[in-house]
């Protein structure tokens, strides 16, 4: 009867041992879902402003673009008029121009959307090479007011 006794006081002794244990565990693992929960909210956040801003880079540079084929096609308009001897020189120019325009629309409408940072290096280049395209535009329309 004494050992009885004492194998009920060590399985008692067991038993809130191990009680404290396991809701630290499920107060671990109900932190653990919260956390995830939170973790995929902020995942979500991200991804929609990532396309939010993926969606106005697109219609800016777009309408950028837009801008540049107007001022070639005005160009364009105006060197037809001019000597013959220059007209041929801008014209070339205009063509590339227009190419690299076009280009700078292919590459736009191609983009797919990956990560963060390759949209970043995207949108680097991609400003890069608008304004090259910009600063040529420019420089073509001052020696064509000398």
């Amino acid at each position: 009867m004494y050992k009885s006794f004492y194998r009920i006081a060590f399985v008692a002794l067991c038993a809130t041992a191990l009680l404290p244990a396991c809701s630290t565990s499920e107060e671990k693992l109900e932190d653990a879902r919260e956390n995830v929960d939170e973790a995929n909210a902020d995942l979500n956040e991200a991804e929609i402003d990532y396309q939010e801003d993926v969606a106005k880079y697109r219609k800016l540079s777009n309408e950028n673009i837009a801008a540049n084929n107007k001022r070639i096609a005005d160009f364009n308009n105006r060197i037809a008029k001019d000597k013959q001897e220059t007209t041929a020189e801008y014209q070339k120019e205009m063509a590339d121009l227009n190419r690299k325009n076009s280009d700078l629309q292919k590459k736009l409408d191609g983009y797919e959307l990956t990560t963060r940072d390759n949209w970043e290096t995207f949108k680097m280049e991609f400003n890069r090479e608008m304004d090259e395209i910009s600063a040529s535009l420019a420089k073509l329309g001052k020696s064509d007011d000398k």
